[in-house]
This record gives C-alpha cells, sequence and structure tokens, in this order.
C-alpha cells in the first residue's frame, strides 16, 4: 500500500462532531412548537435558534428519523 493512502487513512475528519448536548437541544426543539405562527420547524429556523449551519440540522433530523 501507498504511504499516502496510509496517511490519508489515519486523517482525522476536517469538521468536528457537534457536542452532545446541541443534538439534543435540536432534538427536544423539534418536539415543541416552532416560533412565531409557523406550522413546523424549517432547518433553517432551527439553524439560527441552535446556532449550527442547516445541514447539520438535517444530519440530525435524519440520524433521528425526525
Amino acid at each position: 500500500m501507498g504511504r499516502g493512502l496510509t496517511r490519508d487513512k489515519t486523517r482525522p475528519s476536517r469538521i468536528p462532531p457537534l457536542p452532545a448536548a446541541t443534538i439534543d437541544r435540536v432534538v427536544a426543539l423539534t418536539n415543541q412548537a416552532p416560533p412565531n405562527e409557523a406550522t413546523h420547524w424549517s432547518a433553517p429556523a432551527m439553524a439560527k435558534a441552535v446556532g449550527i449551519s442547516p445541514s447539520s440540522v438535517w444530519r440530525i433530523w435524519k440520524g433521528h428519523r425526525l
């Protein structure tokens, strides 16, 4: 095996994982009524409320089947 392949295999992810508290907050807020007169949480609204990216919200929702 080439040296580059071994080096890349052990390289850590560029993006650090979200703290468990952040994930728990997204899940908890998802089960509550959304702000204002909205009928449901959108990923951008949740992201703004929690302080993460909308794509992170989608990953959490997908991972928790929400």
